[in-house]
């Protein structure tokens, strides 16, 4: 793919691909409404003619892989095909789907082609129903979003600035290991660079986005701390467009905030989420943020852990996507850095408050295989004043507390288990659930 453009992607892109030989109007109409029902779903379909033959079948997967697909769907009009779907799903490169019929001995084939993949170490998922039947489709767009976060993390690069906070053992990490297990590339950048991005922005272009943050939200800081934050977000958006970087992990505490006075917590205002943000230098935190978002369509709220009582656990972070705000309610806020970076500063941040609703926490980690701490739970209070605040009765606290494994969890709306099964399975990422 061209790294210029991954970053535009918004939403999956698959292959379907029909495999029969047999004429009559019975298997047209099969295909028809193959073809009719996969284009219902939220991504874009990419229809093949229905093949047969070996030949045309690799010619049409490498067709398809050149058009650098997330997902291939097989769909298989009848039996005797276990050979194509296989030949398909070996060679297709990406996450297979087989949707088999109940008919014409369809589903038959199928169980033996997904069978042959299971065998060769890939994950193919199964869809069965009837021709027409549209009781597939979610799961085939479940499938879909994984697949798209799995290709998109593997498209990613992540800008560091900073090292990791010596108070985050448990965020360490190998460049290495984590472009060969999750796929992005850690770009290594100084706070030279930084310094000369700085004294190159345009004094006009930051006026301007402090006159829309007033227009937009309640400040409640000082213009002066405020143009020292935009200033940051500015400097990150120009090196993120430079690098084609997806994310940062910014060392906020003892590198960029005692030395420049900054923080990237501004960075959470803009209207649309454009740059995921690992705070404290957690580069896997920000490979995180970026999966949750590839497979939701939505950000994630990445917050410490502060207390856990009467299984209510709380979450505290100096700032939050304004997506996320409850009713509108969010504000530019001051906060004082905190008293292990020596300095009295006040630092403008985005502090939302979030909405009540159930959630899903979650918590990436590892250093030669990766693993992901689930939980879920219920957000019952939020607030946002010294950085934004918030509760989660959980479902399981004593289990969670059994399982923590480290102080920074993203939390994110809704129920999002099976997805994260679907994705955790095709990049092999094993799931502890509480």
């Amino acid at each position: 793919m061209n790294p210029d453009t991954y970053l535009d992607r918004k939403r999956p892109k698959i292959g379907f691909l029909p495999i029969g030989r047999l004429a009559g109007d019975e298997i047209a109409t099969h295909t028809k409404l193959g073809i009719d029902l996969i284009q219902q779903i939220d991504a874009d379909v990419i229809p093949c003619p229905t093949i047969w033959e070996e030949p045309a079948l690799l010619d049409e997967v490498a067709r398809l892989r050149a058009q650098e697909i997330d997902m291939l769907v097989v769909y298989p009009l009848h039996g005797m095909s276990a050979e194509q779907q296989t030949l398909a799903g070996v060679q297709c490169g990406v996450p297979t789907v087989i949707w088999a019929l109940n008919s014409n001995y369809s589903f038959s084939s199928a169980t033996s082609a997904v069978g042959a993949l299971r065998e060769r170490g890939y994950r193919p998922k199964m869809a069965l129903g009837q021709a027409g039947d549209a009781s597939v489709l979610p799961d085939i767009e479940l499938w879909a979003r994984a697949a798209f976060a799995k290709a998109q993390l593997g498209r990613a690069r992540i800008g560091a600035l900073g090292n990791l906070f010596p108070n985050l053992p448990a965020a360490q990490y190998h460049r290495d290991i984590l472009f060969s297990r999750l796929g992005p590339q850690v770009v290594h950048l100084t706070l030279a660079q930084l310094r000369k991005t700085l004294d190159e922005l345009d004094e006009g272009a930051t006026a301007t986005a402090i006159e829309r943050l007033h227009e937009r939200f309640d400040v409640l800081v000082s213009d002066e701390s405020l143009r020292e934050a935009v200033r940051f977000d500015q400097a990150l958006l120009k090196i993120a467009g430079a690098q084609r970087l997806a994310g940062f992990a910014v060392e906020c505490h003892t590198e960029t905030n005692l030395l420049f006075g900054i923080n990237p917590c501004l960075s959470f205002a803009h209207a649309e989420p454009r740059l995921a943000i690992g705070c404290e230098g957690d580069v896997e935190a920000a490979a995180h943020i970026l999966m949750t978002r590839w497979l939701t369509g939505a950000d994630a709220y990445l917050g410490d852990i502060f207390s856990l009582e009467n299984g209510v656990l709380a979450l505290k972070h100096c700032g939050a996507g304004c997506q996320l705000a409850r009713e509108g309610k969010v504000a530019i806020r001051g906060l004082k850095a905190p008293a292990t970076v020596g300095v009295d500063r006040t630092l403008a941040m985005c502090m939302p408050e979030l909405p009540d609703g159930r959630v899903t926490l979650m918590r990436l980690h590892g250093r030669e295989s990766y693993k992901m701490h689930v939980a879920m739970g219920d957000v019952i209070s939020s607030k946002a004043e010294d950085g934004t605040y918030v509760e989660i009765r959980l479902d399981r606290p004593a289990e969670f507390l059994g399982e923590v494994c480290g102080n920074h969890y993203l939390l994110a709306y809704g129920d999002l288990r099976r997805r994260l099964a679907a994705l955790c399975e095709w990049m092999e990422i094993e799931i502890t659930e509480t």
